[in-house]
């Protein structure tokens, strides 16, 4: 038996519900949802997510965000895009949120809802490793040089730039511990980085543009994916390929790792 909450939206209501899975011997499971909370807004609510520590709601209405409680009452308004919000993402240790907007900026925010940071002229997609734990960093891809990743601090600005991709840069992500960076890109590589800016290793081997790489839990593996989903690829942080995931009958797009993935001893 197992309950728990969920989050969903419908145009202009923002819905909070439990399921509660009854599973017989006969291995049937029987759903019950029963609705906890709502709330009615006057715009669309779109892109709702869970904070890292479950505590909080983060929900997109065109140009604006929107933190909430649990119990459904806003905590604060971010407002200061130009242009519709497309992606919103809070950063691990739940202390800010980051927005990414068509009007080509980045900006980031802290729970009263005062921007602390806003870079213009990036196209990247927006995961919640764009930040380092850590350091308090962000990623960023600039538009006038998609070939490059650029580390940036909380304030935005610049610390390093990431060199050495010949095509566009489609993913960049820091390690766990915050202190690699992965990169994935059109030029057919995944690079791993320090955060100096220092290339530690290439991960070559993918006959198409890698749409995707990310880290292992224990920071030890790199998992890559192909632009047209042909086969998923690990690898070590030494840029050797250790194995090849392919399925002739699906595709894979955005893979990673489980959250109890560990290095084989």
């Amino acid at each position: 038996m197992g309950k728990r909450k969920l989050y969903y939206f419908i145009f202009l209501t923002l819905t909070l519900i439990t399921i509660k899975l009854t599973y017989s011997y006969a291995n049937q499971a029987k759903v019950e949802l029963r609705e906890i909370k709502k709330f009615q807004s006057q715009e669309h609510i779109g892109n709702v997510s869970f904070s890292p520590n479950g505590k909080y709601i983060l929900s997109l209405s065109q140009k604006n965000a929107r933190i909430w409680d649990l119990s459904l009452n806003p905590i604060a308004e971010l407002q200061g895009h130009q242009e519709n919000i497309y992606k919103a993402s809070f950063s691990p240790n739940s202390k800010y949120i980051a927005t990414i907007s068509y009007d080509a900026s980045i900006r980031i925010w802290d729970f009263s809802g005062k921007q602390i940071a806003v870079v213009t002229g990036q196209y990247n997609e927006l995961d919640t490793t764009i930040f380092s734990f850590e350091n308090n960093y962000f990623l960023t891809i600039p538009n006038d040089n998609p070939n490059t990743a650029i580390i940036r601090d909380l304030a935005g600005k610049q610390i390093t730039k990431l060199q050495g991709h010949t095509k566009r840069v489609n993913s960049a992500r820091f390690s766990n511990n915050g202190r690699l960076i992965v990169t994935a890109s059109d030029d057919g590589t995944a690079r791993i980085w320090d955060l100096s800016g220092r290339q530690i290793a290439k991960l070559e081997g993918n006959e198409r543009p890698v749409y995707d790489a990310s880290f292992s839990p224990d920071n030890q593996r790199i998992l890559t994916t192909s632009s047209f989903g042909e086969n998923a690829r690990v690898w070590d942080l030494s840029g050797k390929q250790l194995t090849t995931l392919k399925d002739s009958e699906h595709r894979f797009n955005n893979v990673f790792f489980s959250p109890g993935a560990v290095k084989n001893s």
